[in-house]
């Protein structure tokens, strides 16, 4: 049996309201062609509807990575801000570090400078300060002021030095607990103007003849107490300030002669004895290394030289003990600034 497509197709339509039927007839062809168009408009409506979602998709998607992207810049922007300042803090300090620097190598060259100049009028003493080769023996030691004392009283004086020495000595040592830098260069001029007063530096050129101590004396040939130090000072040669002071008195005695007592401070006083000429006048402020006078042979003394005292509360002490600081603060100075 042999299957036909018919022609045409009829479609009946009954309205519910008034149950009159409508026929309508359309062919095979149209009945195709609007199945066509139906899914033709379905597809490109299908088409239309996934490309819009894609689209909105997309947009919202964008506007999502746009919002991030917003909001990094917005913390990259913050992060910016705090890193300028920090940068700005980090100048700041570093210049403040700077003029640290600046002010410690300042106060350092000053510390230099003092040891320049005693370097330059010949102050620094021989490490050991050893007498030269040509020193002279007891017997023939230049005079100076002696006394007759007992073992007790002569050598009690030689006793203190030490104590007295390493006390001024100590108080040139910087903390090392943390301290700010306004207090460190506090204590840096603090080191300056110990370092100008304490008298550690050579009174002349000359060599030591004769230490602190007893002694065999050149006027009587019996011990007697010796309290200070000789040097050898041909007429005539300079005499300097072991230490910034101020005159206490120019005078003359029998036994000193002519003789320039200064006031370093705290006690401490020096005296340059034997001298030909003075060159500075009471009540004058001296700094270390000026010229006070000239050496003689003035009051009880056998030849030109220099008599040379340190006082520490007017007992006498060894100032040979006081002198060999300068070489410790010099090895201290050098390890520190290596």
């Amino acid at each position: 049996m042999k299957f036909t497509l018919p022609k045409d197709f009829c479609l009946w339509v009954v309205p519910s309201n008034d149950g009159k039927v409508h026929k309508v007839r359309f062919t095979v062809w149209r009945a195709l062609s609007l199945v066509l168009l139906v899914v033709a408009f379905l597809g490109t409506f299908a088409f239309i509807s996934g490309d819009y979602a894609r689209v909105r998709f997309l947009r919202i998607k964008n506007a999502i990575v746009m919002k991030n992207l917003t909001t990094e810049r917005n913390k990259l922007m913050a992060r910016k801000d705090e890193l300028s300042k920090e940068v700005q803090n980090l100048l700041d300090k570093n210049r403040k570090v700077l003029d640290y620097e600046k002010s410690i190598k300042g106060r350092m060259d000053e510390i230099a400078a003092i040891f320049e100049s005693a370097a330059e009028m010949g102050l620094l003493p021989d490490a050991e300060l050893k007498s030269g080769s040509n020193s002279k023996s007891d017997a023939d030691a230049l005079g100076g002021l002696e006394t007759d004392c007992t073992e007790e009283d002569c050598f009690h004086p030689s006793s203190t030095l030490l104590s007295e020495s390493s006390d001024a000595f100590s108080r040139l040592h910087v903390t090392t607990n943390p301290i700010s830098p306004e207090q460190f260069i506090g204590k840096i001029d603090g080191l300056v103007a110990l370092l100008k007063t304490v008298p550690m530096r050579l009174p002349t050129t000359g060599h030591m003849t004769s230490k602190f101590g007893m002694r065999r004396s050149p006027f009587t040939g019996r011990h007697r107490m010796h309290h200070g130090i000789d040097f050898s000072a041909p007429y005539g040669s300079k005499i300097h300030a072991t230490g910034t002071g101020t005159v206490k008195s120019v005078k003359r005695s029998g036994t000193y002669g002519l003789y320039v007592d200064i006031d370093h401070g705290r006690g401490v006083v020096t005296r340059y004895a034997h001298l030909s000429k003075a060159l500075v006048k009471s009540g004058e402020s001296v700094v270390f290394g000026k010229t006070l006078g000239l050496s003689g042979s003035s009051g009880r003394s056998t030849g030109p030289h220099l008599h040379y005292e340190i006082r520490v509360n007017k007992k006498p002490i060894d100032p040979s003990g006081v002198l060999r600081l300068l070489p410790r603060i010099q090895k201290i100075l050098e390890d520190t600034l290596a």
